[in-house]
């Protein structure tokens, strides 16, 4: 699509007044500063392209609740992003995005942040400062370590780590009391942290050297919790059968799969 059917789409739809714009699969490999006049738009989706960044002017869009820009060539984010304080979702995977801007951090009302198959090797500690998000999706990265801050985040229940190169866990994460589903297999952990054990955690992937689980499947209710003692051993890899003999003993019954 030329640069100029672009303009016109975005000036169609200031006139409009439409709060909904979609350019998918276009080809785009530029987005407009005018994009910046649609400030009545809620929702922008621009996946399926060749963006190899967004224009500051995206941070006039102020009234964006979910902005999608996956599947593209996106090497950086403007600080500008942080201007969109009211979006509640982010979808940026499969881009080629090697950092992240500490304004992301301004996103205080984010409930699902998608980072996933990019470049990334450290996200900002501003993370810790996203209080409502639930969802966080790190795989296939380059990641090798997680901020402390990942902590703070006391609403997350599903956090994705799957394909990359994380070699510990923050002990933070046993501040998640929200958390559900942990996904960390295809790193390089030698160890859990102990403090998993305070989490709520129902699923997760771990798989080898640490557990030889290839899924971890816990039950609901009062026994959803993975016992503390049992959970010591295994991040240390002295007994991680044990763990699973438990499991086998004590529930969650047909919820837990085999060891792989």
């Amino acid at each position: 699509m030329e640069h100029d059917d672009v303009e016109s789409m975005i000036a169609a739809c200031r006139d409009a007044g439409d709060t909904r714009l979609d350019l998918p699969g276009f080809g785009l490999t530029e987005l407009p500063d005018a994009i910046g006049d649609l400030t009545q738009l809620t929702e922008l989706h621009l996946g399926l392209n060749e963006l190899t960044g967004l224009p500051d002017t995206i941070g006039r869009l102020t009234n964006l609740v979910e902005l999608t820009v996956d599947e593209n060539r996106l090497t950086q984010l403007p600080e500008s992003i942080g201007e969109l304080r009211h979006l509640t979702r982010l979808r940026l995977d499969r881009n080629r995005l090697a950092t992240v801007p500490d304004s992301i951090g301004q996103l205080g009302r984010l409930v699902e942040l998608n980072l996933g198959s990019n470049r990334l090797t450290a996200i900002p500690t501003t993370i810790g400062r996203l209080g409502d998000l639930e969802e966080l999706l790190l795989g296939d990265n380059q990641l090798t370590s997680l901020p402390d801050q990942v902590g703070d985040l006391s609403s997350l229940t599903s956090l994705y780590l799957t394909r990359n190169e994380l070699t510990e866990l923050p002990a933070s994460l046993g501040r998640l009391d929200r958390l559900t589903t942990l996904f960390v297999d295809h790193n390089r952990l030698t160890s859990l942290p102990v403090e998993l054990a305070m989490t709520g955690l129902s699923y997760a992937t771990v798989g080898t050297p640490v557990v030889r689980l290839g899924v971890l499947q816990l039950g609901a209710a009062d026994s959803n919790r993975l016992p503390t003692d049992l959970l010591a051993a295994a991040t240390t890899g002295d007994d991680l059968d044990e763990l699973w003999r438990h499991l086998r003993r004590h529930g969650p019954g047909d919820g837990v799969e085999a060891p792989t």
